[in-house]
């Protein structure tokens, strides 16, 4: 179910294993891709975002969908980044950039995001 795009909601069977079985590996994958399809990005960034520092193997995804033209997907990479926290540090080259968005939610979201990942690990 996690990879048939002919369902509604491959986004919910990634949460629902991940939720289950607690092993994130398998739902972050398909979350990652479902990050290339415009009908499944904003639901699989916000559940990747749910996940916090377990997805940290979409980081590298996510700094490419700080390059969207689509402000709502620049603001919800930057909000996940930020939840992934410091497993998400190779990310803060590009999230000092969204510094300068023209969003001035981004704007701001950059600077929470850029905090949450700079945290030391207590």
């Amino acid at each position: 179910l996690m990879r048939d795009k002919s369902k509604s909601c491959p986004h919910d069977a990634a949460y629902a294993h991940w939720k289950i079985t607690g092993n994130a590996d398998p739902a972050v994958a398909v979350l990652v891709e479902l990050l290339q399809d415009i009908n499944f990005q904003g639901d699989a960034i916000e559940i990747l975002g749910d996940m916090g520092p377990e997805a940290k193997n979409a980081v590298p995804t996510l700094i490419e969908q700080l390059n969207s033209s689509e402000d709502y997907l620049r603001e919800s990479a930057v909000l996940t980044l930020g939840a992934i926290g410091p497993q998400a540090k190779e990310s803060l080259p590009a999230l000092r950039k969204m510094k300068d968005d023209p969003d001035a939610l981004i704007r701001s979201a950059a600077e929470r995001a850029i905090r949450e990942v700079e945290k030391q690990n207590p």
